[in-house]
């Protein structure tokens, strides 16, 4: 065995207590690690039910623009074939047809097929 001073004894307790030190320390790092990761988790966990919140408000938005658009597209050709079945009803007689085809002379018709 080695003969030990009491200097030796000394720097021996030092190392031991700054050993402590350290282990306390981790361990309070530790503690501080743990906090911070269950305050990340929570905010994440936040962040996540955030997120599913805005998806499905995306997604009644969404929905509801295609729902209006849908019903507006509906109404634009319910009235666009309205309009043109009315505008179809107010036709012109043929017997106008006939008559402004009779107004010319039948010499000049004959003429034009001759031609």
């Amino acid at each position: 065995m080695t003969n030990l001073t009491r200097g030796d004894f000394e720097a021996c307790i030092n190392v031991l207590q700054t050993c402590f030190k350290l282990t306390d320390l981790q361990s309070k790092i530790a503690a501080i690690l743990f906090q911070a990761y269950r305050f990340a988790e929570q905010d994440c966990c936040k962040l996540v039910s955030s997120l599913q919140i805005c998806r499905a408000r995306l997604l009644q938005t969404k929905i509801a623009i295609w729902v209006t658009t849908r019903q507006t597209c509906h109404k634009l050709i319910a009235n666009y074939s309205k309009t043109e079945y009315e505008d179809n009803l107010g036709f012109e007689p043929l017997t106008s047809r006939f008559l402004n085809l009779s107004s010319y002379p039948l010499s000049q018709l004959d003429s034009g097929r001759r031609r």
